[in-house]
């Protein structure tokens, strides 16, 4: 649907122009009217390019670029100078309608549970809740078990979580994939994928303003592997399909 509506916006500039061309007749001489369409051509790119680029989203601005372009198309087969201005007008409305980045409510930036454990992120009791939430129980290596530790079938210890089971709400869910999407934009594109292809299979908390969940990429599903590994000496396992990660957010 989005890109029908782009497509729409694009067409309408060119059918406007070609239907001022074959109706008018050009009321100004070639010259004066040539250097008329580049001054407007060099307005109308002045105002895209004025929306500013940091406010939109890679797809987004590349519209407008097109949206733009169309625009400059449709002014070299305007008739008169009335033609020009009235496909800058409707140009202008047509990059008007393009969406700005949304303000997400959330600000910050998305960390393997390595990563967040080995920078201090979260702590080893919360490492503990995560590993109770996705697998029911929690399983800790000995301190002096050494490399040799994935080779023991460990018992699941003692453990009661200090939260209730974790709930998410649609909207931190939704702002969650968006910023997933927004960090990993390159490899996103390279799959040519979206947003939508992102699953959150489990919420495992929310730990002093940090997010912790399961994730799934459409395009990343590495199948089953369950091979395990150790964060702070407990044990999970990589499902190959599937992945925990930790947003953690940016102080306001």
């Amino acid at each position: 649907m989005k890109k029908i509506v782009k497509l729409v916006c694009i067409t309408a500039i060119l059918l406007l122009a070609f239907g001022l061309f074959a109706c008018t007749t050009s009321d100004v001489s070639d010259n004066s009217l040539a250097e008329y369409k580049t001054t407007a051509k060099t307005a109308l790119e002045t105002y895209a390019n004025g929306k500013g680029q940091d406010n939109y989203s890679v797809d987004n601005w590349a519209v407008i670029g097109k949206i733009a372009a169309a625009g400059k198309t449709a002014m070299d087969v305007s008739a008169n100078k009335d033609g020009v201005e009235s496909v800058i007008a409707v140009t202008k409305q047509a990059i008007d309608t393009v969406p700005k980045k949304e303000d997400s409510a959330l600000a910050g930036c998305f960390y393997s549970l390595e990563e967040a454990c080995a920078k201090d992120f979260i702590t080893k009791e919360v490492v503990k809740h995560i590993s109770y939430f996705l697998y029911g129980e929690v399983k800790e290596v000995a301190d002096d078990a050494g490399e040799d530790w994935n080779s023991i079938d460990w018992p699941a210890i003692d453990f009661t979580p200090q939260i209730e089971t974790p709930v998410l709400n649609q909207k931190i869910a939704s702002d969650l994939k968006k910023a997933f999407y927004e960090g990993h934009l390159n490899d996103f594109n390279r799959n040519d994928g979206g947003v939508e292809d992102i699953t959150i299979t489990k919420f495992l908390g929310e730990y002093n303003g940090n997010f912790v969940v399961e994730m799934k990429v459409s395009f990343l599903d590495g199948g089953m592997s369950a091979l395990p590994y150790c964060v702070d000496g407990i044990i999970f396992y990589d499902s190959g399909s599937s992945f925990i990660s930790i947003f953690v957010t940016t102080p306001n």
